[in-house]
């Protein structure tokens, strides 16, 4: 019985770590605007993050079909971490190049920069949750140069990044995840009463 309590608590340990979701950016069409929100987290141990100082115009902007594809927000410090990441390239539907600022501060600095493989968080990023939603006013994703799809980013620590253009599909939360594993472990507890 031992035995069989200490193997469903190591599946269901692991089962609850895939349910992490990583760092999620969304772009999609809510009525006529398009909305940016950036939400989650990743662990930044072993993922080779730079502290890096500079200074950049405050705004928000969206970058597709040029030479490099970016989105990007700041706030007035323009301190950032930056981070290696891995993945496609771009994510522009076209090769017309479009750039659409919005100008303001936002709370905090972040770029995902796949053609260059650079991921900005906010300075000395420990891990802790990001948050922002970003309302670009009257246009769409066609107007904005971006190809409707899901784009997974790795750090170097395996940590992920997850870009969503169009349609968001939301992750499988833990509670939803952990009743697929309830079969499995009452088939174990019945075999194991024989």
């Amino acid at each position: 019985m031992k035995t069989l309590f200490t193997t469903i608590a190591v599946a269901g340990s692991a089962l609850l770590a895939s349910a992490h979701a990583g760092l999620m950016v969304n772009i999609e069409e809510v009525g006529s605007d398009v909305v940016l929100s950036v939400s989650g987290s990743f662990n930044p141990v072993g993922a080779g993050g730079v502290s890096v100082t500079g200074s950049r115009p405050s705004d928000t902007r969206i970058r597709a079909g040029f030479s490099s594809d970016l989105i990007q927000f700041t706030d007035n410090t323009f301190a950032y971490e930056q981070f290696s990441i891995t993945g496609p390239a771009d994510f522009a539907l076209d090769a017309v190049a479009v750039q659409t600022i919005n100008p303001g501060v936002e709370s905090f600095n972040f770029r995902l920069n796949p053609t260059a493989s650079l991921l900005w968080v906010p300075i000395d990023y420990s891990g802790s949750e990001l948050t922002e939603n970003i309302v670009f006013s009257a246009t769409d994703l066609v107007a904005l140069n971006l190809a409707a799809g899901t784009y997974n980013y790795s750090l170097m620590n395996g940590e992920t990044v997850t870009l969503i253009i169009g349609d968001a599909v939301a992750p499988v939360p833990v509670p939803a995840a952990a009743m697929l594993f309830a079969p499995l472990a009452a088939g174990m507890l019945r075999r194991r009463k024989r």
